[in-house]
């Protein structure tokens, strides 16, 4: 239960922080938040569409460079495979009710 709370929170706190800004946070955070989603996605494969606009809203004032360039980092690759590790080691059924969590608080 700790963890669907942890995570419900760590992605509620990263959508509204990236909301405000072209991109208002790191290529990390960017990695994180990208593979927390896609990892929803895959997994909750009904809602797969939802945590796809999630994705596409994360930079929406950003150019297709500046998202390609941060995408192409060594930090957005690194946080994005140590997101998706974290991710894969966890039960499948927390983060599941993590995600659709995420998808409620945000609407």
């Amino acid at each position: 239960m700790k963890t669907i709370k942890l995570l419900s929170c760590v992605v509620a706190c990263m959508l509204c922080e990236i909301a405000f800004a072209k991109m208002p946070f790191s290529n990390d955070m960017l990695g994180r938040v990208e593979s927390t989603l896609d990892h929803c996605a895959q997994i909750d494969k009904s809602s797969a569409e939802k945590y796809a606009a999630k994705k596409k809203e994360l930079a929406k004032d950003a150019t297709a460079q500046e998202i390609e360039a941060a995408r192409n980092s060594d930090a957005y690759k690194a946080a994005y495979k140590d997101m998706s590790d974290q991710l894969a080691q966890m039960p499948k059924d927390d983060v599941m009710q993590a995600c659709t969590a995420s998808l409620k608080s945000a609407n």
